[in-house]
């Protein structure tokens, strides 16, 4: 964009801008005709107008509630004391609540092992749309089998207590992780190849996950990541096929209802347009972002602004922010970042691709081709693995075990020569 266009961009973005602000000042049923007599027949801009008005009626309330969240000071009212029993899991201890579930740390009496136990907040049961999400996520993951996935082991409905009990994951979110600020490319490159790896899988199933922020990456203490929270999933192409035999049809959002979360949503999830894979991909570029430079692309002082943002400006690239990263990730984050989503990646394998080759160049070893998951489990990533996974007695002991040779064949050479002198 030459200086000229870049001028008269932030020339139209202000201007939509102040006919935004200004419609909100106004009463909902005024809204319109203030909007097309601001707009003088401007059919783009009205779109442009419009779509942030569109945004911000459920941006300002859902958008900003993470659907799990650790507890805070003001401790919630939780449902369940600890080592209650609920069908078969009794309760270990309250893990954090959000806007539509509790979940709990519980131990499967059955199988004798630890699950995270998500049950939905009984205010939430006279939601209806809320329960459908519920059994929707269970469908979504449980249709999927990936190490960077998490599992789901059971959904079910227990004198009238709606539950998902999946693995439980210890180890920190990648929000936690990105506190201290940017990440070193090797440990940020680690986390986008699984994440990508695990978006491969869900899209290739037919399921969108939407949500794709730090907050629903879970690092494990071994360096493995999971995805977690398909709540806002939408299922796809095949899946969706699968889900109206099983007759659980249900649109999963209304038109013009928005789901995600401000900062990470995609363009088109701004606009409350239709959504397909190339919108992970958009929010994954985000995410890359925020790993490497410590700060997102898309900033504003409302969510109205940010939303706004999303649609209309462009990132600055990540090489101005950090000259540690190479020019290779602007053209990779640009072309995940691009507002049309056909100039995007079209696929997570595509992406994935381009992720592994840059990797290369750093000397990072990508998984065995021929690896199963069970092997990609036993062993933690090698660059993001905490340095306690390192044991340093295995260098003294090799140390050891060569001084040890050395001495040996010392010896064997002394009594050869001993004997041949006749001296033993």
């Amino acid at each position: 964009m030459n200086p000229d266009e870049l001028h008269a961009a932030r020339l139209r973005w202000k201007k939509v801008k102040e006919i935004f602000h200004e419609a909100l000042r106004r009463e909902p049923a005024e809204r319109d005709v203030f909007v097309e007599r601001s707009c003088d027949g401007d059919t783009h801009l009205r779109i442009e107008v419009e779509s942030l008005l569109i945004s911000f009626n459920d941006a300002e309330t859902f958008l900003e509630e993470p659907i799990l969240v650790k507890s805070s000071g003001r401790e919630p009212h939780w449902q369940f004391e600890n080592n209650e029993l609920i069908s078969h899991y009794r309760i270990v201890e309250p893990l954090g609540a959000g806007g539509m579930a509790e979940v709990y740390l519980a131990v499967d009496e059955k199988l004798h092992r630890k699950v995270a136990l998500k049950v939905l907040s009984s205010e939430m049961l006279k939601i209806g749309d809320r329960l459908r999400r519920f059994k929707r996520e269970a469908l979504a993951v449980s249709a999927l089998n990936h190490p960077n996935i998490l599992t789901i082991f059971e959904f079910d409905s227990v004198n009238g207590i709606n539950l998902l009990a999946s693995e439980y994951v210890k180890g920190q979110t990648l929000r936690e992780t990105l506190r201290d600020g940017s990440l070193e490319l090797s440990d940020a490159l680690d986390i986008a190849i699984q994440v990508v790896s695990a978006l491969q899988t869900a899209h290739s199933a037919g399921v969108v996950h939407r949500d794709i922020k730090p907050e629903n990456i879970m690092i494990r203490d071994d360096g493995y990541v999971k995805v977690l929270d398909f709540g806002l999933a939408k299922l796809t192409g095949d899946m969706r096929l699968r889900e109206t035999a099983n007759g659980h049809a249900q649109a999963f959002s209304q038109p013009g209802l928005i789901m995600g979360t401000a900062t990470y949503m995609s363009p088109e999830q701004a606009r409350s347009s239709s959504i397909d894979s190339r919108t992970d991909i958009f929010s994954f570029g985000i995410m890359l972002y925020e790993m490497l430079t410590g700060c997102v692309p898309f900033s504003g002082e409302s969510t109205a602004d940010i939303i706004a943002a999303v649609i209309q400006t462009e990132p600055v690239s990540v090489t101005s922010h950090t000259s540690a990263v190479p020019e290779e990730y602007d053209r990779i984050i640009s072309k995940c970042l691009a507002k049309d989503r056909n100039d995007r990646y079209q696929t997570a394998t595509e992406l994935l691709a381009d992720l592994k080759e840059s990797a290369k160049s750093f000397g990072r070893k990508d998984e065995q081709p021929n690896s199963s998951e069970e092997d990609q489990l036993s062993q933690p990533p090698p660059s993001i693995v905490s340095p306690r996974a390192t044991n340093p007695i295995s260098k003294y002991f090799v140390g050891a075990t060569l001084i040890g040779i050395t001495i040996i064949l010392g010896l064997i050479a002394l009594l050869w020569y001993l004997n041949r002198t006749g001296l033993q």
